[in-house]
């Protein structure tokens, strides 16, 4: 059976501004791509996090 890890990720913590657009998404970019890269896949997205803070996403990964 496969065991997971789980992670919560907020809006803080990717330094969302929806003043700047077009810089938060390229800032999601980055911040999800480097989590993808360290096994993490995305199993909850919240977009209105982007615009209230809270929870952004819900992600796990395969324990080792």
């Amino acid at each position: 059976m496969d065991r997971w890890e789980y992670k919560t990720i907020r809006a803080k913590e990717v330094a969302v501004n929806v003043f700047f657009p077009r810089k938060t998404a390229e800032r999601i970019d980055e911040f999800f791509n480097d989590l993808g890269r360290q096994g993490w896949e995305v199993i909850q997205f919240n977009f209105q996090a982007i615009k209230v803070g809270g929870v952004l996403a819900f992600m796990k990964r395969r324990r080792s």
